[in-house]
């Protein structure tokens, strides 16, 4: 079913921002926007008063949230008894995740999933970045996909699948602390040669290119220069041949073979983490099925990991 709407204006109303809710939901402050004027011009009334910061809640607005919410909970609770009823496991499964992560934990996944439910079909989408996933995943494309950025969507609930270290990589040991060269573990002040060297990235619609500029932003760092890459493999390989540096995902660290060995490192102490999780639409609930999926992947990337 369409609930996009009704999850814009809860986030709205949530964050009190319309540019806020927009980066919360992975959409565009013009398209949002949009689609709250459209939704005003149905009702004849406005539902947000933007003259104020934060904005607020007009008494429409209130009216509407609240049977909005009503509706929803009315959904969850069909979807619920659609599930007990559906005795039989789905014979089709569409789970979605970013191309890096196939090679790396689809074999095995799929594996492990015909030993156990060898009637289920298992079909999966590599394309498409983390937004991607969760409009899929929302409207009902994707039954699960993995998700690695830093902010969830409120269109989508999820499982901890687990955490991974984010890695620096860099062509050489130039400018890096003895100590940290030892314990390969760079600490605020070794951090400060990003400010000699440029720093490779993944675009902001990718999550580790999110965690690339929330590091940034942690340890107030402004690199001598920036540069956009589309895929972790292309940031892996221009840090190795001495472009600059760069972060990847320790299940990285291994994956691609380089003509020149860089220097990997930690970030912190802790050390710096991303969460991967499995993300389903809000409000529905999973199938035996599909919470044996969320295990196995579990132990795929664990397995991953600890290679």
């Amino acid at each position: 079913m369409s609930n996009f709407k009704y999850q814009y204006i809860l986030a709205i109303a949530e964050l009190q921002s319309f540019s806020k809710a927009a980066d919360a939901l992975l959409v565009s402050q013009p398209y949002l926007s949009k689609v709250v004027s459209a939704i005003e011009h149905e009702l004849g009334a406005k539902l947000f008063d933007r003259s104020r910061s934060p904005l607020t809640v007009t008494e429409a607005g209130k009216c509407y949230i609240e049977y909005i919410k009503i509706v929803l909970d009315a959904e969850k609770h069909m979807l619920d008894q659609i599930s007990a009823i559906q005795k039989l496991p789905k014979k089709e499964l569409v789970l979605g995740m970013g191309m890096p992560r196939v090679p790396l934990m689809l074999p095995p996944l799929v594996e492990r999933m015909a030993r156990i439910y060898p009637d289920v079909k298992l079909n999966v989408s590599g394309e498409g970045s983390n937004s991607v996933l969760a409009e899929k995943v929302a409207n009902g494309s994707l039954d699960l996909a993995f998700f690695t950025s830093p902010i969830i969507p409120p269109s989508v609930s999820h499982v901890f699948l687990g955490s991974e270290l984010i890695i620096m990589v860099l062509p050489s040991n130039e400018g890096i602390s003895p100590q940290a060269v030892k314990n390969g573990i760079l600490e605020p002040e070794d951090l400060k040669i990003l400010k000699r060297c440029r720093f490779i990235l993944l675009t902001e619609t990718h999550g580790m290119g999110l965690h690339a500029r929330r590091m940034l932003d942690m340890y107030h760092i402004t690199p001598k220069s920036q540069y956009e890459v589309s895929g972790l493999e292309e940031a892996h390989r221009l840090a190795a041949a001495g472009f600059g540096a760069a972060i990847i995902p320790e299940s990285w660290v291994n994956r691609i073979k380089l003509s020149a060995e860089p220097f990997y490192y930690q970030i912190g102490h802790p050390p710096l983490t991303r969460d991967v999780v499995m993300i389903y639409k809000k409000g529905r609930t999973l199938s035996q099925v599909e919470k044996t999926v969320c295990k196995l992947a579990q132990e795929v990337m664990k397995e991953s990991i600890n290679r």
